[in-house]
């Protein structure tokens, strides 16, 4: 089953843009001439010729001045100002006297370039200072869901159904991403390149993904972008959603007008110690990229797209087989609410807007508990309502023997005033669906 841990308190958020780069600072050194004075010798001995014999030292230094014009600087990209304020001209030695290293992806470019979208890998000079290119996993993108692999597609529009393949080009997505035993959580994000006002914006889905031992140790996953929501409804679906995440940033501070964009997508795992503990900033990132034609007239049909996949996730989670719970294989204790297990029964069937198809109570179970009641009050000390201290599981089993389900529930009266509380009623928890098979 497939979950997703909450960072944050919701279905789901959307996060505000993050960037990564730091401006740093620091000014091209010059070399000074060193030329070297003629001697006293040279200048008394009518045969020297201190012209001649300085003559090598200049010319060296001529050419050391030239090749410090001429040598290739980089700008580094600054979360605030961008390229064109955003840091000093860089050497590539300069960069090797600083220990700095660049991830491939890395934000950088020549100073006499333009636009956002250049990284450390397009330089060959930056080699001695690159890591190495993981060349593991490869990300691609299609339309529609199922299309054949090896079909892919560069670019979209804001009209487009977008998936992406993550693929593991050799072993499996576990072994590429070194997901751990214990780390089941894998990361998405975006990042949206905007030539225009010389800007990019990183935003990293803030929700952990669960990835099954299933689909870590497959060889390729599909992930929804901006999926279909018609197709979905039968079942045509990726193992994972991040799309909400680039739903969340169509607004006009990310996609200020109308026109050409480059869009980013990345996975990404955190590296562990030999404890296994999260490593802090060390991330094994991948990373490719498609063209995207935005129009602002599209924004609302994708929103409304991402609310209707939202209720149909949250519909197929709860709907998703689990595992038959302590209280079947338990014995049931005695009901002590005053109520006959037979009426229990028949409050809950009543429990419902509308009448249950036809059914068969499987099992009944009631907690261990001494009865009672618990009573919930305000902050200012006034009972709310109160609550049964014994709690009842059900198990039902549909009519047409394929529909099973078991849920857990307890009594509950509202606060009436003066000391007195209504009519019990049933106050119940989440259904989980279940495997008829199990129940025998």
């Amino acid at each position: 089953m497939k979950q997703i841990k909450l960072l944050l308190c919701g279905v789901i958020l959307f996060t505000a843009a993050t960037n990564t780069n730091a401006q740093l600072g620091g000014l091209l050194k010059k070399a000074k001439d060193k030329v070297t004075p003629p001697s006293q010798t040279q200048a008394t001995t009518p045969s020297s010729t201190p012209t001649q014999t300085n003559k090598p030292a200049i010319m060296e230094n001529t050419k050391e001045t030239a090749n410090e014009k001429t040598e290739t600087t980089f700008y580094l990209y600054d979360q605030q100002y961008g390229y064109s304020s955003g840091g000093s001209n860089y050497t590539v030695a300069q960069f090797i006297n600083q220990k700095r290293t660049f991830r491939p992806n890395d934000h950088i470019r020549k100073s006499d370039e333009k636009g956002t979208f250049h990284f450390a890998k397009d330089y060959p000079e930056l080699a001695p200072v690159m890591e190495p290119i993981n060349n593991a996993i490869s990300i691609s993108f299609h339309t529609p869901y199922n299309v054949e692999v090896g079909k892919t597609i560069t670019s979209f529009t804001s009209k487009s159904y977008i998936y992406a393949r993550i693929t593991a080009n050799t072993g499996t997505i576990k072994e590429a991403l070194k997901i751990a035993d214990k780390d089941d959580g894998i990361r998405f994000g975006f990042i949206i390149y905007n030539d225009d006002k010389g800007t990019i914006k990183t935003q990293e889905y803030q929700l952990d993904f669960d990835i099954t031992p299933a689909q870590a140790n497959s060889k390729s996953i599909t992930v929804d972008i901006l999926p279909d929501p018609e197709i979905y409804k039968f079942s045509k679906q990726g193992a994972f959603w991040p799309g909400a995440t680039f739903v969340g940033m169509h607004d006009q501070s990310t996609f200020s007008k109308n026109g050409a964009y480059k869009v980013g997508f990345f996975i990404k795992n955190e590296k562990v110690d030999d404890w296994g503990k999260p490593i802090w900033g060390d991330d094994i990132i991948f990373t490719n990229f498609f063209d995207y034609n935005f129009d602002a007239k599209d924004v609302a049909a994708i929103k409304k797209d991402a609310d209707l996949l939202n209720d149909l996730r949250v519909s197929a989670i709860k709907n998703v087989i689990t595992e038959l719970p302590k209280q079947w294989a338990e014995k049931t204790s005695n009901t002590v609410m005053g109520f006959t297990q037979a009426q229990l029964i028949t409050m809950y069937q009543n429990s419902f807007t509308d009448k249950m198809d036809a059914h068969t109570v499987v099992k009944f179970h009631a907690s261990s508990s001494n009865g009672g009641w618990t009573t919930q009050n305000n902050d200012f000390g006034i009972p709310i309502y109160r609550y049964s201290n014994q709690w009842y599981t059900i198990f039902i089993k549909y009519a047409n023997g394929k529909t099973c389900f078991y849920q857990g529930f307890g009594l509950r009266q509202q606060y009436n005033g003066g000391g007195t509380y209504g009519k019990a009623f049933i106050d119940k928890n989440e259904y989980h669906m279940l495997d008829c098979g199990q129940m025998k």
